[in-house]
């Protein structure tokens, strides 16, 4: 008791301390802790220096940047990081080890590798990049084309959480219960830029419903971005105007990722076909505009079979030749006579079904199109007309409009075969067997640069259909060359350009302009008939060697066209890689 006595009397005595500070206004009672009083030493807080707080707000930063890149932009600033350390040591590469005395076989086989290891490693839009890429490979030392061909589309799948998050935001958050009966969970199929699910409407109608990837939008702009800065380093280490084509390219795979275009362009085939004898051969799934979006596309579920595995197709009972055909003659009408062009003819595009006990060829996938202007049509409706009749110097005239040097090369590449004219000889006479690699990388600079003469005249829709020819040429020799190709295009080029000229000679001139037309179109149809036999030739010593002598490696005349190719690309410099198939991935 007196204990506690004492000690409340201690507490509650206002001691000389006590009473200075409760007789302080605010702002000094502040100063009278941090100053100190009564004897009582100064006594300094711990303080972190400028530097310090750098790397704290740094820290900070960049964990809430990686955070965002992370989950809500999907890494797209961490994957154009890469590409830029990337690029930027194959630069470095180039700029102090391509010389004279390197060895530029292992210079460009490394940096191959890198190349191709980041375009696999970001996957995809860079994916579908580098398959873009891949249609200029040519132009490129011989183990990028090797490399190129390695490079397939393995699109990772969506969980279903983030499809259904996508459905909700573009048709509805009641979607399912008003337009749908079922949607199946787990895609059939996924590409780089969306993936395939199969519903159900409430109508019974099956249907594939394509959503696009979450990550697209947020990526698009600056994978884009990225690629128009690897192709730029790419010029810059090559010495090769590439800016021309990067910009369109970029534009084109920009439209690809808007499914309110591939809704545009599967509406416009389909309504071209419905009028055309394609009619009933070839088919468009029916779309459904109501239910699409930019992000959605909702059409006709169609089971049929794809053209990857021929073997399959033939096991099935359908004919390789009909498919051909029926493929050759769309596409050499729309290059002709639509100029409207399905710039992605890979056989998984397309499927084969047997409708009333007839075959039918089904095209997928319209979100890469382009379109050709009435002037572009005639020109080259003209080019293959000329080049048919060996007339050189309305090629040259042609090719020469649209700022392009090498008519010989360009040729060839047009018709898919070996091209030339009477001064071939004397354009690839400085060809040496024995060339260093370092010095045919220096030619294919230089015949590049030559053949881009004028970039600004150059047509960029050829870009999208020179691959397309690529392929279709591709497609027929994969299937055994079962059609002349040469001649259904030709054929519709001819036609078309009478059409497109008002009157089956043109316009109107002299006698003697009329008979010199008339014995034009007499020599490009005796060309043709000749084209014809030859390969009914080559087509009947192909048959004999596979099934009397069981020689499958007898050659088709695609083939043998390749061969001519490949022989005119080396004589220019350029080297083509036979084993590649452009048709994979």
């Amino acid at each position: 008791m007196i204990k506690n006595g004492l000690l409340n009397r201690a507490l509650l005595r206002p001691s000389r301390l006590t009473h200075e500070f409760v007789f302080l206004k605010p702002y000094q009672r502040v100063n009278f802790f941090s100053s100190g009083v009564n004897g009582f030493s100064k006594q300094k807080s711990p303080s972190i220096s400028k530097f310090g707080k750098f790397l704290i707000i740094s820290a900070g930063g960049l964990t809430v940047g990686y955070l965002i890149d992370k989950y809500y932009l999907y890494s797209a600033f961490r994957r154009s990081l890469r590409t830029v350390v990337c690029l930027a040591s194959i630069a470095i590469d180039y700029k102090f080890r391509f010389t004279e005395e390197s060895d530029v076989d292992a210079l460009n086989q490394s940096n191959a590798n890198k190349l191709f290891d980041l375009l696999s490693t970001n996957k995809g839009l860079y994916i579908k990049l580098g398959q873009t890429i891949a249609m200029q490979a040519t132009l490129f030392p011989k183990v990028y084309q090797q490399k190129f061909n390695l490079l397939f589309d393995n699109a990772p799948k969506d969980e279903w959480s983030i499809v259904n998050k996508t459905l909700e935001s573009e048709l509805g958050s009641d979607y399912y219960e008003t337009i749908f009966s079922h949607i199946d969970e787990d895609p059939f199929a996924s590409a780089s830029i969306a993936q395939v699910h199969k519903g159900v409407l409430k109508n019974g109608e099956v249907v594939a419903i394509k959503v696009q990837h979450d990550a697209i939008p947020k990526q698009v702009n600056i994978d884009l971005f990225t690629y128009r800065f690897m192709m730029k380093i790419y010029g810059y280490l090559f010495d090769m105007p590439l800016d021309f084509i990067t910009a369109y390219v970029s534009k084109k795979v920009s439209e690809e990722t808007n499914f309110e275009n591939e809704l545009k362009n599967s509406l416009e085939m389909q309504n071209l076909l419905q009028h055309d004898d394609l009619a009933g051969k070839v088919y468009v799934p029916v779309a459904h505009p109501e239910i699409s979006t930019k992000k959605v596309l909702v059409c006709e579920f169609i089971d049929g079979t794809s053209l990857i595995h021929p073997d399959e197709l033939e096991r099935k009972g359908f004919s390789l030749q009909n498919i051909m055909k029926n493929m050759l003659v769309l596409y050499s009408k729309q290059i002709f006579k639509w100029g409207l062009i399905h710039c992605d003819p890979h056989p998984g595009n397309f499927l084969v079904r047997f409708v009333d006990g007839k075959q039918q060829l089904v095209i997928l996938d319209h979100g890469l199109y382009i379109k050709l202007d009435t002037n572009f049509r005639k020109n080259y409706c003209l080019l293959w007309k000329s080049l048919i009749e060996f007339d050189m110097e309305e090629v040259k005239r042609i090719v020469s409009s649209w700022g392009i040097g090498s008519p010989d090369l360009f040729s060839s590449m047009v018709m898919m075969k070996r091209f030339r004219s009477d001064n071939f000889e004397e354009i690839t006479s400085e060809k040496e067997h024995d060339l260093s690699e370092f010095e045919r990388n220096n030619i294919i600079k230089n015949r590049f640069l030559n053949f881009f003469e004028n970039t600004d005249k150059f047509p960029l829709s050829l870009i999208f259909l020179g691959k397309t020819m690529r392929m279709m040429q591709a497609l027929n020799q994969k299937f055994g060359s079962p059609c002349n190709r040469i001649n259904i295009l030709g054929n519709e080029a001819i036609k078309n350009f009478i059409a497109l000229n008002e009157g089956p000679l043109g316009n109107k001139s002299t006698r003697i302009t009329l008979l010199r037309r008339a014995y034009n179109y007499l020599v490009v149809h005796v060309v043709l008939q000749i084209s014809s036999l030859i390969f009914y030739i080559i087509k009947a010593k192909q048959i004999i060697m596979n099934r009397i002598f069981n020689d499958k490696n007898s050659k088709g005349s695609e083939d043998i066209l390749e061969d001519q190719l490949v022989y005119v690309a080396n004589s220019f410099g350029v080297e083509i890689d036979k084993n590649q198939d452009i048709l994979a991935g």
